[in-house]
């Protein structure tokens, strides 16, 4: 993947134990993936450390999202997943999860 950013970032998430069944998924998405919310994020996977960045603008010193933002980012990256492994359904399973957990109110 990437070792020299673009632009500059903000770390977001790190998991030290990226499922390997989840890995050509993530893969097929690139290294640099847009959210539905137009928030660019560096998806850096190294054996089975993921590290996801946001990438911010030139010009912004300070993350102009708030967290809720990027982990609505977050969660869609996690239905784009589900949907390259486990096939259409498998994010509408997740959404649908979330809701009736009571983690997303509007998925």
């Amino acid at each position: 993947m990437l070792k020299e950013p673009l632009v500059p970032s903000l770390h977001v998430l790190g998991d030290d134990d990226f499922w390997p069944e989840f890995e050509a998924g993530l893969r097929s998405l690139g290294e640099l993936w847009t959210a539905p919310s137009g928030r660019s994020y560096r998806l850096d996977l190294e054996g089975r450390r993921l590290r996801v960045d946001l990438l911010l603008p030139d010009d912004v010193i300070v993350a102009p999202t708030s967290a809720s933002e990027v982990d609505r980012d977050l969660f869609e990256l996690a239905c784009a997943l589900q949907d390259v492994v486990g096939g259409e359904w498998s994010a509408e399973g997740l959404r649908r999860s979330a809701e009736l957990f009571g983690w997303c109110t509007d998925c």
